[in-house]
């Protein structure tokens, strides 16, 4: 037979390296499909196993049905039932084995030549992976016959030559090979024969030559190359060790062994003796690593029977390394250092302390990160980085990080301290991936479209509601960029962007942040009825998931409940006249408090209406006096404070309300006293975390009344008393006082019908809720009714424009980037969140602000239950004192003249009032934002300002494509749509626009005729080119409140 001409360089580069998918892609490619296939179906899954295994036709000899198909596809059968590989399948096969051994041979060689030679070599497993076959040896000249320890000595000193000689071929700087520690030396009692035993599980064989010194024996197939902590690694981490030396399907059948460590492993005599039993849990996983024999019984498969071998073959023998290291009688227990590596790492020595200082303070209840950052390093850093790995500690420190940061400090941190950070793309990973009070808001946005490749749609539009009031997932997908442009002509781009967020209740003190539960961009042209079936059906599929939700916090007023199996129900006692409320509710509904506050600020500061109270006025200009004529260390106000332009400062009405007392010092001021009496009561009530049960239900019943006397008294005075007074207020010109007396309603003297009945609603709702707490039916903690808030969405709003880039002066966002943000800062609270419970064994530290701190400890105090009696108390006092608080300003007088006298009577005139005032609510009528802010906000005399006419430029959108290749065309001619000519040179530098994409990219582009000639353009393209404005949005705040 003729000798095959065996060049190697035929093969590719790396080709020993192969495995899996890639490994049989090269079969295929060299030999042919079949070649695959037959190498495929035994699970010879890699070059070294193909190498070592020694016959690959034994599949031939089965008698399974599995392989029938392989058996008649590669092989002749014989007459006798037996095959016959075909000839042109084994020389193929037999070649490329051949030019693969040859290769290996070569490779061998190279490193040969690249080390220096030496008396003596060990398997160097331990350094980078080089093959201890790599390096020959060099006989020395012939000596006297010598004793063990002058075998001993010349051993160890031939290693430190080799390795000093070395160091720079094969980067073994800052490394030392110290016998006893790193190595072990175990002589046969003839001193003919020694092992050296490696600490990283490989050995070593050398004998006795004849100049009477060791040099390095044959050795067989090398051992694995894995990991020193392999006897740590527990479930994950043990299940990808597995998955990564033997194959999934190895893996798999591992898990449903329960084999779950090293340890549980190497304690089984045959692993494969289970799939020789008749286990229904086995029937899958035995297709995959065994083949069903004629006769019932199975045979494992040679390419897993090998890889599994080989493994079981290093694991024991690491095993037995570390056994014998540990029972070597001439071990200490104490682990040695020479002097040197102390001298040339001073650190080792600090990092030994820290870890001593551990183990004798060890708190497993408070385990520092320190602790686990230190162990991921240490671990990663002998690993290639393929094969870094990360613990959940360093992941969610790393989320964190990188959101805390952004992109460029994380990457110089990533890229200076190497295996401390997984890389960027693994923490995006992650994040793509995570009784209560529900909690809406809403913000302006920039009115943009962005292409989402994840969802393949067009983000930014505003979706359609559905029959559950719930805007339509992904309703904006297309291949056709016709009906993009109909989009485009005919939808609504979002202004804003509508935010629901989850309030938990925080049991036993433990301080849970609010978390993002939906958001999507709007136009907010919906119905009212819109608004109350998506209450209704967050409502029913939170209760599904086992979630109660017990309210809504928001600008909308409270809707009607039906029928519903979660009715809250209580029993209101009939004497309670006063409570307008029904026994029965679905959900709660309460009114953001920051907003009543700045609405009953915004009445105070408006132009458009002059509060009269009695006999008294409320008027600015008290204010005014009291900063002109008192320093302002006394009243600490400044005229910013009574600047009617930021209509959102909150921060404002609590410096008025701090000024009370001393506002009282200016004559004719008492009516705006009490006006500012009523901010703070609902301040005290709603918004202050330190306050009592009792005091909320005091101070919330207080303003009630306050505004109750206030209602009844204007409407008992005749129209006539409020002209004669108008015509005698010198600060109103002419024009404004007859504008006032045209009026046919009193509403200008008297706080927007909203705020009033938002006060009504929630000192409501805060009574029904005591009395679910009184009757047990809710826990104590839902009356931190200052958690009620829809100030939780507008701090999120404001955390998603505080966390662009260090370099990005970018505050406004997109209704997608919002999306991309809320996932970071969701991820952020989680983490914040697990990091502060009890349970958590490692805590991460956040910076708090030191008044978040004091918020949280004045907020530590449990709210108190109280009893019906109890609330029916604190009520008759509010109404005392609100009587007594409106007496100076002769309120009283006009009431006694109607004979309203007592609480009852106050009470039946302003249910009977509002059942007049108020009408059935149309659901079918659209509502607009301007329309649901015309009475509320309509007291401001503040414009938004026009956008900038010289900032609407086009520009491109950029991206980075994932691929770069040159595929085939797809054939489509239906998706050809056509695009208007153009000679724009810079067609042709766009990548957005291109003859030929992959194929697997197709989702992301349009097919289009531009010029006559078929090209595909990019979905993000596609929004640029029929894009016809830039749409700005300011970065200052104040602008962006600001309403017409």
């Amino acid at each position: 037979m003729a000798r095959m001409l065996l060049d190697i360089s035929q093969l590719p580069q790396g080709v020993l390296t192969y495995t899996n998918k890639r490994f049989f892609d090269f079969i295929e490619g060299f030999c042919g499909k079949d070649e695959a296939d037959l190498l495929s179906i035994q699970a010879i899954r890699s070059v070294d196993s193909f190498l070592f295994i020694e016959d690959v036709y034994s599949i031939f000899t089965v008698d399974s049905e599995d392989v029938i198909e392989i058996q008649t596809r590669c092989a002749f059968k014989n007459r006798n039932g037996t095959f016959t590989v075909k000839p042109g399948i084994k020389s193929s096969l037999n070649y490329v084995l051949s030019l693969l051994k040859e290769m290996k041979k070569e490779a061998i060689k190279q490193k040969k030549n690249h080390l220096v030679s030496t008396p003596l070599i060990v398997s160097t497993t331990l350094v980078n992976g080089v093959d201890s076959s790599s390096i020959d040896t060099v006989i020395s000249p012939f000596i006297s016959k010598k004793n063990e320890a002058e075998h001993n000595e010349f051993i160890i000193t031939s290693i430190e030559q080799w390795f000093v000689q070395n160091t720079s071929a094969i980067n073994f700087r800052n490394i030392n090979f110290v016998c006893g520690i790193d190595y072990h030396l175990k002589f046969s009692p003839s001193l003919d024969k020694v092992e050296v035993l490696c600490s990283c599980g490989s050995t070593s064989s050398l004998v006795l030559a004849e100049s009477d010194n060791f040099k390095k024996y044959s050795m067989t197939e090398a051992l694995l190359s894995i990991p020193l902590n392999v006897f740590d690694l527990r479930d994950k981490d043990f299940f990808n060790f597995i998955e990564q030396f033997c194959g999934e399907a190895v893996m798999e059948y591992f898990e449903l062994l329960g084999v779950r460590s090293v340890n549980s492993l190497l304690g089984i005599d045959d692993i494969f003796a289970p799939l020789q039993e008749d286990y229904l849990e086995l029937v899958d996983i035995k297709k995959k690593i065994a083949f069903h024999r004629s006769d019932g019984s199975y045979i494992i498969k040679i390419g897993i029977q090998h890889d599994v071998n080989k493994l079981m073959k290093t694991l024991r023998n690491l095993l037995s390394n570390k056994a014998q290291v540990i029972n070597d009688p001439g071990n200490s227990n104490e682990l040695i250092f020479k002097s040197e590596v102390f001298q040339q790492h001073p650190f080792l020595k600090r990092l030994i302390d820290f870890y001593n200082n551990l183990l004798q303070n060890h708190d497993t209840t408070n385990e520092i990160f320190l602790h686990h950052f230190l162990d991921n390093i240490l671990s990663n850093i002998p690993m290639a980085k393929s094969r870094h790995r990360y613990q959940e500690e360093v992941l969610d420190f790393a989320i964190c990080l990188f959101i805390l940061s952004g992109r460029n400090a994380y990457e110089f941190l990533r890229r200076n301290i190497p295996g401390a950070l997984p890389t960027i793309t693994t923490v995006q990973t992650k994040l793509a991936k995570q009784g209560f009070r529900a909690i809406e808001g809403l913000t302006t946005v920039q009115r943009k479209i962005i292409y989402d490749t994840r969802s393949n749609s067009f983000v930014g539009f505003s979706p359609p509601l559905d029959e559950y009031g719930m805007p339509r997932m992904k309703h904006f997908q297309t291949n056709s960029i016709e009906d993009l442009k109909r989009w485009f002509q005919q939808e609504d781009i979002s202004n804003l962007v509508n935010l629901y967020m989850i309030q938990p209740i925080n049991i036993n003190n433990q301080k849970i942040s609010p978390y993002a539960l939906a958001a999507y961009g709007t136009n907010v042209k919906y119905t009212s009825f819109d608004v109350i079936r998506r209450w209704f059906t967050i409502f029913d599929r939170t209760a599904s998931q086992g979630v109660r939700l017990i309210g809504y916090s928001t600008d909308a007023d409270s809707s009607p409940t039906t029928k519903h199996p979660l009715l809250l129900t209580v029993g209101i006692p009939k004497s309670w006249s006063w409570f307008f409320l029904p026994a029965q509710q679905l959900f709660l509904c309460m009114q953001d408090a920051v907003h009543i506050c700045t609405k009953l600020r915004n009445r105070l500061l408006s132009t458009k209406a002059v509060l009269m109270m009695g006999d008294g006025l409320i008027s600015i200009d008290y204010l005014f006096q009291l900063i002109q004529s008192r320093s302002k260390f006394y009243h600490n106000l400044v005229k910013s404070d009574i600047c009617p332009t930021d209509k959102q400062n909150f921060k404002s009405c609590q410096k008025l309300c701090a000024a009370i007392e001393c506002l009282q010092e200016i004559n004719g001021s008492y009516a705006t006293v009490v006006y500012l009496t009523i901010i703070r009561c609902i301040i005290i009530a709603f918004i202050d975390s330190s306050t009592t049960t009792a005091a909320r239900i005091y101070h919330a019943w207080l303003a009630v009344y306050t505004c109750r006397l206030w209602r009844i008294w204007l409407n008992l005075v005749p129209q006539e008393n409020f002209n004669k007074r108008l015509s005698q207020m010198a600060t109103l010109s002419d024009v404004d006082k007859n504008e006032f007396k045209q009026k046919t309603t009193k509403r200008s003297f008297f706080i927007t019908s909203t705020t009033f009945f938002c006060i009504e609603l929630n000192a409501h709702h805060l009574t029904y809720l005591t009395l679910l707490v009184a009757e047990n039916q809710l826990p104590s903690e839902t009356l931190n009714v200052s958690l009620f808030s829809s100030q939780t969405c507008k701090n999120f709003f404001r955390l998603s424009r505080s966390i662009s880039g260090t370099f990005s002066t970018h505050v406004n966002f997109s209704v997608q980037q919002f999306l991309n943000r809320q996932e970071k800062i969701s991820m952020l609270n989680s983490i914040k969140t697990q990091s502060s419970t009890s349970s958590s064994s490692t805590k991460f530290v956040f910076r708090n602000h030191h008044k978040t701190q004091q918020n949280h400890e004045h907020s530590s105090i449990p709210p108190e239950k109280m009893t019906k009696q109890q609330v029916e108390e604190q009520v008759e006092r509010a109404f005392k004192d609100a009587v007594s608080l409106l007496l100076p300003l002769g309120i009283k007088d006009v009431l006694q003249k109607a004979n309203i006298v007592n609480m009852n009577q106050v009470s039946r005139h302003v249910y009977n009032d509002l059942n007049r005032s108020t009408k059935k609510a149309n659901f079918f009528k659209p509502i607009t934002i301007d329309e649901c802010y015309d009475e509320s906000d309509s007291d401001s005399d503040e414009s938004v300002s026009p956008e900038d006419p010289n900032n609407q430029a086009n520009g491109l959108y950029s991206w980075d494509d994932d691929d770069e290749n040159n595929e085939d065309e797809i054939e489509d001619d239906n998706a050809v749509h056509l695009l208007p000519q153009t000679n724009n040179i810079r067609l042709q530098a766009m990548k957005g626009v291109r003859d030929t994409i992959n194929p697997d990219l197709q989702d992301s582009y349009f097919l289009v005729n531009i010029d006559g000639k078929r090209k595909y353009l990019h979905k993000n393209t596609a929004i640029w080119y029929l894009t016809d404005e830039k749409h700005k949005l300011s970065s200052d705040r104040l602008n962006r409140v600001m309403e017409n």
